[in-house]
């Protein structure tokens, strides 16, 4: 029987109810995947990422921080959103064994913006924090997609903003 296994990422991970959400979805849908969750320190990644290659059951991670520029950086592909942004919070396997990197944090914050409420006019925000999130979150309230992204979304502009950062570059 083929084994499925995917895991969520980071440093400290301990606190993450991904295993818990993605294993009821899988177990609802008949699904028979493990998911798990891994702490992995960043120093740690080159040697932990190593051996999850080599044992070519994964399918998939879900990365959280300290990794996602890392995960972005060993990607065998990485999608135009990763390209430009430098970060990375989803890694798929592909039968061939090669990987892409995404990242679903600009898409998913745009989502959630928009079904909060109506955005005002003149909208105000603040981040705190400088890693991957903070990065796809400006990326976000830009409404900044790369025109050839390979996601499903297509642009996204919030009123009173143009798709793209003036610069025509990715925020950074």
């Amino acid at each position: 029987m083929e084994r499925y296994a995917a895991a969520v990422l980071g440093h400290p991970v301990a606190h993450s109810l991904s295993p818990v959400l993605h294993s009821t979805a899988y177990r609802v849908m008949g699904s028979d995947w493990d998911y798990t969750r891994w702490d992995v320190p960043a120093e740690d990644w080159d040697a932990f990422w190593r051996e999850r290659v080599a044992e070519g059951y994964w399918r998939g991670f879900s990365v959280t921080m300290p990794l996602k520029s890392l995960a972005a950086a060993q990607a065998d592909e990485r999608t135009s959103l990763v390209e430009a942004l430098g970060v990375a919070n989803t890694l798929v396997f592909r039968p061939d064994g090669s990987t892409i990197a995404d990242n679903t944090d600009v898409t998913g914050i745009m989502a959630a913006v928009t079904a909060a409420r109506e955005i005002p006019s003149e909208p105000r925000c603040a981040i705190v924090g400088g890693g991957g999130t903070g990065t796809a979150a400006v990326a976000a309230l830009h409404g900044w997609v790369p025109p050839a992204s390979t996601c499903s979304c297509g642009p996204w502009t919030a009123p009173g903003r143009s798709p793209m950062p003036p610069s025509g570059s990715a925020p950074r």
